[in-house]
């Protein structure tokens, strides 16, 4: 029995793990922790850069307006889908020609995706952009993007016409428009990339059957091809 607390003393000391041994169980675990947070690191792709202007083909200007703000002040994002719509049915409607012997085809949004760089607001102009992606044989992938425009100066009296603005007599005669660009960094005088931009994909169906078409029609593929930048980021 007086041997008794030795042995336990013993036992006890037997059962416990040593400083070296723990040492050597946890230092992997961290190292693997380490390295598993350096990957995770090293794997995050980059953001995209929000595209520039020259990235599209087909540009129409808006004029935004005071209903497109909502209570904090800048463009609701329902509205950027609106901007959207409109430019892809403008070309359609301007550019694409109508057989006066059967209805145009319908085209049915079945996809569509917005990245968001920066806010556009009123009473800010815009400049969409548009481009075509992809085009199969009843299917358009459009490239889509707004741009924070603004109002060109208009010339001074007796300056010569250019294409960064009108002369004032053109201007007080009511002939013309005030011309919209997109607007330049005041700093590095380059044009602005894009506040907003996405893809929406359009299947081409017939309009009373709903059906999608076997291929599209000459003209209206005639019409996408001119916007293809396929094969550019």
């Amino acid at each position: 029995m007086a041997h008794a607390p030795t042995r336990l003393a013993q036992l006890t000391q037997h059962l416990a793990p040593s400083s070296s041994s723990a040492s050597t169980s946890t230092a992997p675990q961290r190292a693997a922790s380490s390295s598993a947070t350096t990957g995770d690191k090293a794997s995050k792709p980059a953001r995209p850069q929000p595209p520039r202007a020259s990235d599209f083909r087909y540009f129409l200007p808006f004029q935004t307006r005071w209903a497109d703000n909502d209570k904090y002040g800048h463009m609701n994002n329902v509205v950027y889908s609106l901007y959207f719509d409109s430019i892809t049915n403008h070309y359609l409607i301007h550019q694409v020609p109508r057989p006066p012997s059967s209805p145009p085809p319908l085209g049915l949004i079945v996809s569509s995706s917005t990245s968001y760089a920066s806010s556009l607001s009123y009473p800010s102009s815009i400049v969409a952009a548009l481009a075509v992606s992809q085009l199969s044989a009843r299917s358009v992938t459009w490239r889509i993007a707004l741009f924070e425009g603004e109002y060109v100066p208009p010339l001074a009296a007796g300056e010569a016409k250019g294409m960064d603005g009108f002369s004032l007599d053109a201007l007080r005669e009511g002939a013309v428009g005030r011309r919209v660009r997109v607007k330049k960094d005041e700093k590095s005088g380059e044009e602005v990339r894009a506040a907003a931009w996405g893809e929406m994909v359009h299947v081409f169906v017939e309009e009373e059957s709903r059906r999608p078409l076997k291929e599209m029609g000459e003209g209206l593929r005639g019409a996408l091809e001119r916007l293809l930048v396929k094969g550019e980021e």
